[in-house]
């Protein structure tokens, strides 16, 4: 090869939603941050929330924190692409939020448990 990369594929230039998969703790958080540092111009954190506590020292930056009921709701109306449910909390991406995210022609990163992976397929 002449330098060519994965990047420079046409195929690798659109937009998508990428799964970053695997179990608890195994730095599915820390690979996401480091390709968005190394490619900002290619990658975009996906829009998310959760019905879990915030934890210590935990930002804004990967999660809208919101009750049961909201995020159930949400899913009800259909405005979520995935409801996930995790050790007793649950964890979605927003409709809207994805499609923004996607139109800045960046590819959308997310964390996914693995017992996630299906249903997720399955509503992209």
């Amino acid at each position: 090869m002449t330098g060519d990369s994965a990047f420079s594929h046409p195929a690798a230039t659109q937009a998508t939603l990428v799964a970053v998969g695997g179990p608890t703790a195994v730095g599915k958080t820390a690979i996401i941050d480091s390709l968005i540092a190394r490619f900002r111009e290619r990658y975009v954190r996906a829009p998310a929330m959760t019905s879990r506590p915030r934890r210590l020292h935990e930002g804004d930056s990967e999660y809208d924190f919101v009750d049961p009921q909201t995020i159930l709701q949400l899913h009800r109306d259909g405005a979520l692409v995935n409801l996930d449910h995790v050790y007793g909390n649950y964890y979605a991406i927003p409709r809207e939020g994805l499609r923004s995210a996607l139109e800045s022609g960046r590819s959308a990163l997310k964390e996914v448990h693995p017992s996630n992976h299906e249903a997720l397929e399955e509503s992209a």
